[in-house]
């Protein structure tokens, strides 16, 4: 069986903790699992990013150019630069 879960993000609150946990667990079976987020934080296999910039308007695209910018994959945030990140972006929706 193939799984496709979607999430706003792949890091962050209940909701975004709980799709990536049921995801990381499916991938620890061996199960085809694919995370579909509007935001990527982690560098976590089978995740994609669903483009959405065409839909947003021109105060949410303003916002998240403040948004500080993703790390390279393998490297993490401050908790600082992804709090402020999560709070742009949350502004942005």
């Amino acid at each position: 069986m193939k799984v496709i879960q979607i999430s706003t993000a792949d890091l962050g609150g209940g909701a975004e903790r709980i799709a990536r946990d049921l995801h990381r667990g499916r991938l620890e079976r061996n199960e085809a699992s694919t995370l579909a987020v509007g935001f990527r934080f982690e560098d976590l296999p089978h995740t994609v990013v669903l483009p959405n910039d065409e839909r947003r308007g021109q105060w949410a695209r303003l916002i998240l150019r403040l948004a500080p910018a993703a790390p390279a994959f393998g490297q993490r945030l401050s908790p600082a630069s992804l709090g402020a990140r999560r709070a742009l972006q949350t502004l942005a929706m």
